[in-house]
């Protein structure tokens, strides 16, 4: 997904890390050195002087993430991170329902939370890979709604999906903290009235919208939509009063109950239902269409990046057909023609009815005493009494052509293509501590630890490709169908059936000069029909 420029940085493996859910069949809290802290250098007892005063004094600045630092994560997310400290819960005011929240201070430990919340396509990896079951309702699949909220979803699956990409579901101060910031603002954005650009609420949209389209409305550590488009799960029993005696420090919730807590609104809030402060709660076996998640990762660290990927053709509607499985040429056909052969029989009269293209799917009727019969391929022959009438429709089509774009697999730095296997091979400089590979992947043996190649027994292709692709196993791409309706023609007319010879009475000689020879005659029923052939 395309997040805002000021993650950016954050994005180069955004192509890259949706293909390691597939690594991720067990839970897998992440351990390792980057980040930890160190304790200053010791000092001697009775004043005396450190044993080597040539060491430079250690500093820690930079090892600890700073408010609204960023990760990518496994799943393709942007990890955010919320800094340790107190902040406002809760709101008093008499003219809210709030009163399960009063407003109280609590100090909350550093997490990192996904910055969007979950979406189909971070949930369909999941699926794939048998970490998580389908949801209630709705298409994960459907390429459309990739980047929409996965809703549907009981609690149960939230916490489930969490606990597969290293997490949890968030606390309700966890969430509330994220959402409010450490001043205890009323909405994400500040204390201004909410509207249309800062959210989706109040039938904005009247649907669910993608997760990264309001960055006006975001949180003060950048985190979005925790107001407005669908409620989330939270990770607490609901209790009423729980708030008014909660502990001080990262209260964790009811250790019992019957319902689950929910928190945020949706499209259809209106705007007395989107204060931060509010809380709510359903059923853990229920689920909505308007309720997803979003999860919580306490302890994340950057790990090194697998040492190969596959690689992928992107959508380019400049390229034209390819030569991507199933590529056909571009779906065309000729204008359809209809002509018509006036002829008279012993005062019947007829018409020969043609078309062009032969294979023409053909539609007529035949009204007031007409007949018709298909001589040949491309002609219906037809009789009728003076006032009959035949509508007949010619139409040729053919379906909507798989076309895919025959782009070469190109990949994303810093990794680059190997034509020959198919792949992308990183290419980028090691980073001093990201020496942590993912389950189902080891250091590639380097002193430097650049990149995680894949254990024995590891699934080494992995078929997800971006919204739209399908994945080839023999060129190992993910190739694009570019958008098309088929192609559909066709001609239409009418004939009429007059009165032969001198009209009523008249002669029985026919009013045509047919050669005997091309005169040709047959019975359709009762009635003996003639056309004159080419």
């Amino acid at each position: 997904m395309d997040y805002q420029s000021g993650h950016r940085t954050a994005r180069i493996f955004s192509g890259i890390l949706s293909l390691l859910l597939l690594v991720l069949a067990c839970n897998f809290p992440l351990t390792g050195t980057e980040g930890a802290t160190q304790p200053p250098p010791s000092q001697e007892p009775d004043g005396q002087e450190q044993a080597d005063q040539s060491e430079e004094p250690i500093d820690l600045t930079g090892l600890l993430p700073e408010a609204g630092d960023t990760l990518l994560w496994v799943d393709g997310s942007l990890l955010v991170y919320i800094p340790p400290g107190e902040f406002i819960m809760g709101h008093d005011d008499d003219n809210d329902d709030n009163d399960d929240n009063p407003e109280h201070t609590v100090y909350m430990d550093g997490f990192w939370i996904y910055r969007t919340e979950v979406t189909n396509r971070m949930y369909l990896q999941c699926m794939v890979m048998g970490g998580c079951s389908a949801p209630q309702a709705g298409d994960t699949d459907d390429p459309s709604a990739a980047d929409l909220p996965v809703t549907s979803i009981r609690w149960e699956q939230a916490q489930t999906f969490c606990e597969f990409v290293g997490g949890h579901l968030p606390s309700e101060a966890q969430w509330e903290k994220t959402a409010r910031g450490a001043d205890g603002n009323m909405y994400p954005w500040g204390n201004g009235e909410p509207n249309c650009e800062l959210l989706n609420f109040n039938y904005c949209v009247g649907k669910t919208s993608s997760v990264i389209e309001y960055p006006p409305g975001a949180s003060p550590y950048e985190v979005l939509d925790m107001a407005g488009n669908v409620f989330e799960w939270a990770a607490d029993w609901y209790q009423a009063n729980y708030y008014a005696e909660a502990p001080f420090e990262n209260p964790p919730g009811p250790e019992s109950g019957e319902v689950r807590s929910v928190r945020g609104s949706t499209f259809e809030s209106g705007p007395d239902e989107i204060a931060s402060a509010l809380r709510s709660f359903l059923d853990p076996d229920e689920y909505r269409s308007d309720l997803g998640f979003r999860c919580v990762v306490d302890n994340a660290q950057e790990f090194a990046p697998p040492c190969e990927i596959l690689a992928q053709a992107a959508p380019d509607a400049d390229s034209g057909p390819g030569t991507g499985p199933g590529g056909s040429a571009a779906c065309v056909v000729p204008q359809p023609e209809i002509s018509v052969v006036t002829y008279c029989n012993n005062k019947v009269r007829g018409n020969n009815i043609s078309w062009t293209p032969a294979d023409a799917a053909i539609d007529y009727a035949a009204l007031n005493g007409a007949a018709c019969s298909q001589y040949d391929a491309d002609t219906l022959a037809c009789a009728g009494d003076p006032g009959a009438m035949v509508e007949i429709e010619a139409c040729k089509s053919c379906p909507p052509p798989v076309v895919d774009l025959g782009v070469p697999g190109s990949c994303d730095p810093p990794y680059v293509l190997d034509d020959t296997a198919g792949l992308c091979r990183y290419d980028g400089d090691p980073v001093p501590g990201r020496d942590l590979c993912t389950p189902g992947f080891s250091p590639l043996g380097q002193p430097d630890n650049v990149c995680c190649e894949r254990q024995e027994g590891n699934p080494h292709d992995f078929p997800v490709c971006p919204p739209g692709g399908t994945y080839d196993q023999a060129s190992r791409i993910c190739w694009f169908r570019l958008p098309s309706t088929g192609d559909k023609k066709c001609a239409s007319q009418t004939v009429y059936f007059e009165e032969c010879g001198g009209g009523p009475g008249g002669t029985d000689e026919p009013d045509n000069t047919c050669p005997p020879e091309k005169l040709v005659c047959y019975y359709f029923g009762n009635r003996r029909v003639c056309y004159c052939a080419e």
